[in-house]
């Protein structure tokens, strides 16, 4: 399909909506070489437990099989007994990611949580999707204000990019 070839939906608010590209306005932002490749959906996770105003780290091994493209960012945070759930858009804590490989951090400074996370029903959409090379990581801290232990459940929502062509 053209990628320049406008796509229209009526089901907006306002009346017809218009994205460009083959129905995924992300599709116009990704570089020439994730043309006719196969893509998959595809979510990696990283479960974090924090205690009480502590800071813990981690990172997610992204596979070797492909890139990934990182689209939406929701979190779910619960006690540590996994069974009380704490509100997503009140979440006592702060986080750093960065891409392990290029060293690149992707704020000047711990943010909250909801700065890159939703929750299932409103996930946080990235404006321009973030790529992460086959075997490259993602890596995270997060500093936890509250006064309890709290399990965290991060989770990168997006689509893998094999290097094979699409058949």
């Amino acid at each position: 399909m053209d990628q320049t070839k406008q796509i229209q939906r009526t089901n907006g608010p306002s009346g017809p909506i218009t994205a460009p590209g083959p129905g995924n306005a992300y599709f116009g932002l990704l570089p020439k070489e994730f043309q006719g490749r196969v893509k998959d959906p595809f979510v990696y996770n990283l479960v974090l437990t924090v205690n009480a105003t502590s800071t813990s780290s981690g990172s997610t091994q992204i596979q070797n099989d492909s890139d990934f493209v990182w689209t939406q960012g929701t979190v779910v945070v619960t006690a540590t007994d996994d069974t009380t759930f704490t509100n997503a858009a009140n979440i006592p804590a702060v986080i750093t990611i960065s891409d392990s490989a290029s060293g690149r951090q992707f704020s000047d400074q711990a943010v909250a949580m909801s700065a890159w996370f939703g929750t299932a029903q409103l996930p946080f959409y990235l404006q321009v999707p973030k790529i992460f090379r086959a075997g490259g990581q993602v890596s995270a801290t997060i500093q936890n204000f509250s006064g309890t232990n709290l399990r965290f459940r991060v989770s990168y929502h997006g689509f893998k990019v094999f290097a094979m062509p699409a058949q």
